[in-house]
């Protein structure tokens, strides 16, 4: 997820990468030892969430972890690919002017 902050001109602009953020929340020289091991908890959920979706599907449809591996990975890669096309469109049109 990202977080943008626009105060008007582009100077002013800033974007902020969240799992950045996280992380650095939880190496912070002021955060003590239980702050650290609840920001590890709350930066790693989402992929522990991830892992055992998966084991679900494996076991609920009998599916393979190919397939599985495709069912949840495969919009961030469908995603990414449209992504980067429209960025190479956008640098072609942008770089004629």
């Amino acid at each position: 997820m990202q977080v943008s902050a626009d105060c008007g001109d582009v100077s002013s602009r800033a974007t902020v990468n969240m799992p950045d953020v996280q992380w650095i929340a939880t190496i912070s020289i002021e955060n003590k030892a239980f702050d650290f091991n609840r920001g590890l908890f709350t930066e790693y959920m989402a992929l522990v969430g991830t892992i055992v979706g998966m084991f679900g599907v494996v076991t609920a449809w009998h599916l393979s972890w190919l397939q599985v591996g495709s069912l949840f990975f495969g919009p961030l890669v469908i995603i990414g690919v449209i992504h980067t096309m429209g960025a190479g469109v956008q640098k072609k049109f942008l770089s004629r002017s």
